[in-house]
Parts: C-alpha cells; sequence; structure tokens
C-alpha cells in the first residue's frame, strides 16, 4: 500500500526527521510503500522589496572593508545542510508543494494518509493550517485515513473557536485516531467527542539495532562525559551544567538544537548512545536516553509541552527523572532498572505496532 505521511515541515529538528524516519522504516517493515508530504511554507521569505534592499545595502558597503557585510542567501527552504542531507539520504518524500490540496492524493497514487507525530495538532507549531494535520485536504472517501501517535504537545487547550469547529470535522471522518500522549485521549474526548488510542512516539516503535546501523562510523568524543542536549539554551545556566559533570566527574559536551545543527543526525544519536550521562529537555533527546540506557535528567520545558515528558516517563516508571531545575550537584549516576524498562517498552511497543497494522487494514471506524 502507497501511504502518504503528513507531519510538521521536516526542518532543522532532529527529533523531528527522526520520528519521520522511524514511522517510514515501520511501514516499510509491515510491506507499505510509505513517502512524506513535504510541504515548504514558502512565505517565510521576507517580501521582495526587503531582499532587493538588503542586497543594495551589501553591494554599497562591500568597497568598505571595516564595513562589509556577507551576502545574505534568501532559501526558500529554509533547511540546513545537515536536515537536507538527511532528507536525501534517508527520508522518502515528495516534490516540494506551498499547499495543501485534495489533487495530492491522486498526484502521489496514495491508498492511504497517516498524519503524525510529534506535535502536528498544536496550532501555534501549524499556525494557519492545523486542520490540514487532520486530514481535511483528503477529500477522497475511499482512501484511509489515520492518525498516528498525533501529539498536542500540551495538555491545555490551545485551538481557537474557528480551529476547534474545522479540526472536529476533520477528526471525525478519520478512520482510525491514536496519539502519543494520555493528555491526547482526554482532549479528543473533551473537544472532539472521539475516543482515541496511546500509542508510542515512532522512534520507539524500533529495536536499538536499527539506530546501530544508522550511526555505524560515527564519531564521538574519546573518554566518558556527560551530554547536556539543550533547546532554548538562553534559558539555562551553563555554569550550573558545569557543575553538574564536575559533580559527577565527567567533562561536559553541550549540544544546542540552532539552525546550522553543526552534528550530522548520526552523530547526534551517537553523541546519546555513547554518553555516560544526560541533561536534557528534550522529548526526543529523553526517547534515546532511554533507548540507550543512558542515565538521565529531563528538564520540563514549559513552552515546548510538558505533557509530553509526564506522559513519556510515566509509561516507564520513570518519573523520578523528571526535574523543573537544573541542580548544580549529583551525588552518583543512579541506577536505572533497565530490565524492568525494557519490558514496558516491548509491551507497549508490540501494542502500538499492531494499532497501526490493523488500523491500516480494518475497515471499523472505531478508535
Amino acid at each position: 500500500m502507497r501511504i502518504g505521511i503528513v507531519t510538521q515541515q521536516l526542518r532543522n529538528n532532529y527529533g523531528g526527521l527522526l520520528q519521520n524516519w522511524a514511522l517510514q522504516q515501520i511501514l516499510l517493515k509491515m510491506d507499505h510503500e510509505p513517502i512524506t508530504l513535504n510541504y515548504e511554507n514558502f512565505f517565510r521569505l521576507p517580501p521582495w522589496y526587503r531582499r532587493i534592499l538588503s542586497h543594495i545595502k551589501t553591494i554599497a558597503t562591500w568597497m568598505v572593508p571595516g564595513r562589509r557585510r556577507p551576502w545574505i542567501r534568501y532559501e526558500v527552504f529554509n533547511r540546513s545542510r545537515v536536515s537536507h542531507k538527511f532528507i536525501c539520504n534517508h527520508i522518502n518524500v515528495t516534490p516540494p508543494f506551498r499547499k495543501y490540496r485534495s489533487g495530492l492524493v491522486g498526484k502521489h497514487c496514495l491508498e492511504a494518509v497517516i498524519t503524525g507525530s510529534d506535535q502536528v495538532w498544536r496550532p501555534q507549531y501549524n499556525p494557519g493550517y492545523v486542520d490540514k494535520m487532520f486530514l481535511s485536504f483528503v477529500e477522497d472517501s475511499g482512501i484511509r485515513k489515520i492518525a498516528y501517535a498525533a501529539s498536542f504537545g500540551t495538555s491545555a487547550w490551545e485551538f481557537t473557536a474557528e480551529e476547534e469547529k474545522k479540526c472536529a470535522d476533520s477528526i471525525r471522518r478519520l478512520d482510525n485516531v491514536s496519539v502519543r500522549e494520555k493528555s491526547g485521549v482526554v482532549l479528543c474526548r473533551e473537544h472532539f467527542g472521539i475516543e482515541s488510542t496511546c500509542v508510542l512516539d515512532p522512534t520507539m516503535l524500533l529495536d536499538r539495532e536499527y539506530y546501530d546501523n544508522l550511526i555505524e562510523g560515527s564519531t564521538t568524543p574519546d573518554g566518558p562525559y556527560m551530554l547536556a542536549y539543550i533547546l532554548d539554551n538562553e534559558l539555562y545556566d551553563k555554569t550550573k551544567v558545569e557543575r553538574l559533570g564536575q559533580s559527577l566527574g565527567l567533562p561536559v559536551k553541550l549540544v544546542y538544537a540552532d539552525d546550522e545543527m553543526s552534528l550530522e543526525v548520526e552523530e547526534w544519536i551517537a553523541m546519546f548512545k555513547n554518553a555516560a550521562y544526560v541533561v536534557t529537555n528534550s522529548f526526543h533527546g529523553t526517547v534515546f536516553s532511554i533507548i540507550y540506557h543512558r542515565p538521565f535528567l529531563s528538564l520540563v520545558h514549559e513552552g515546548r509541552g510538558s505533557a509530553r515528558f509526564f506522559d513519556l516517563l510515566e509509561q516507564f516508571n520513570l518519573s523520578d527523572r523528571l526535574i523543573a531545575e537544573l541542580p548544580e550537584a549529583c551525588d552518583a549516576i543512579s541506577d536505572i532498572d533497565w530490565d524492568a524498562v525494557d519490558s514496558r517498552l516491548a509491551d507497549r511497543r508490540q501494542l502500538s505496532i499492531e494499532w497501526l497494522k490493523n488500523s491500516l487494514v480494518s475497515t471499523n471506524t472505531e478508535s
């Protein structure tokens, strides 16, 4: 079955890229043919007159050595070299398009469409087109439409009345609905009047060996280290991060999720695999700490949605790893019962994969 995947724009986001790659891998394992609908918001470019004015200023200052400024490249796709390379090498995507239309289904010969995962149902991350994340553009009634591990990102309701109405109409036309967080089950019930199933993020559906094969040949720093993978790094005191590393007797390797993405995606995964300890405020940073059995602390990131962290860690009885503020010291690398975590993960993985498999062939509309 040829399956289109609708997700957030594939940009400079390690977790966003990997959840899409992982979902494609699972679908390939089921003998399906996945392809991600490669939506690109062209309207993020500055107005044409501002671009021309910027180029004129660059030319005017070029002959003045002390005032030269670099030539600004306005790229439509706004992707770093790292993300572009990973997409080209590992993710099957359609040619880019600028607007979701019903014709996409026929154009790419789709037999089913999946929306998910990540925070596809968070309006502020999909401004002006969040209803498309509920597959409102898929008008063909003969096409199977499902949501896999769709996430609102937060337990709070962020939809306007107009968005809620549009999305309610669309979600009720889906054949099966699953969400990534228990809080999402509640939101679907209370605001859309439908029942949904809680499943794992796609990155957790794959055995560790898939990632080992992906990162084969990637290098990381020599010797043990504490990995600090921090989003919105300006919110956190770098000194505290260093002190925490000193208390553990480990040098700190700071990794940020900036627009340039200094690490290759494969190197980013390898940094988690080989870390002696991890501190992160990233959802997928937490996921890969679990996958690779790394002792970790997970910082609540309120602005990016704290419900994701609570629900993820509760599933594996790891809620004690969630902290509100970064401590300055840690006495020892605390023990985690990884056998118990793996057992829970295996159970949840089996249920999630079975849900996905059955949803693609089932004819009932219950979730």
